[in-house]
């Protein structure tokens, strides 16, 4: 076989590689939505395939302590008789980015809220929308220069609990009743 028609066979072989490479890594792409939890009720991480349509999923089970930065919530949340969010601990970032947290049942009778921040500084929350709670963020004992941005905060009873709180930022938040 001469050297031209080497090269033609070699080419051949490569093409057919590639094109099982890229069918491979379509399938992996394509293979959906994965959430990474743990059983302590708290959020550790979610990805998110292409064609899922991640808004139509609700999770029921809340009350959830965050103990680190969470970059997507995941999904919308509806809560019932519980607290949304427990802020667990000081300086993190949670961007629900535009995902919902709403009380189903009883949070309006009760204390509870969408996001609480008992004692906590340097927290950020930003792009949520929280409704039908008593409070729509709780910040009590101490809590300080903690960041609201570009929330909106619709039918809870208090838009905002602050008591004994200070330096606090709520900017670009939409309250409504």
């Amino acid at each position: 076989m001469g050297v031209w028609m080497r090269g033609i066979i070699d080419q051949k072989q490569g093409s057919v590689s590639l094109a099982l490479v890229l069918v491979a890594t379509v399938l992996a792409i394509s293979a959906g939505v994965f959430l990474v939890t743990d059983d302590s009720n708290s959020i550790t991480g979610a990805a998110v395939g292409p064609g899922e349509n991640i808004d139509a999923q609700k999770i029921t089970t809340c009350n959830i302590t965050l103990n680190e930065d969470v970059i997507n919530i995941g999904h919308d949340y509806e809560c019932s008789y519980e607290h949304g969010f427990l802020i667990g601990t000081d300086n993190i970032t949670v961007d629900c980015q535009n995902h919902t947290i709403k009380c189903m049942n009883g949070c309006n009778d009760s204390d509870l809220s969408g996001f609480n921040l008992n004692g906590k500084t340097g927290v950020t929350i930003q792009n949520c929308k929280v409704y039908d709670f008593m409070n729509g963020a709780k910040l009590t004992n101490n809590a300080s220069q903690n960041k609201f941005l570009n929330n909106i905060f619709e039918r809870n009873r208090d838009g905002v609990d602050l008591y004994n709180s200070t330096a606090n930022n709520f900017t670009l938040n939409e309250f409504n009743n």
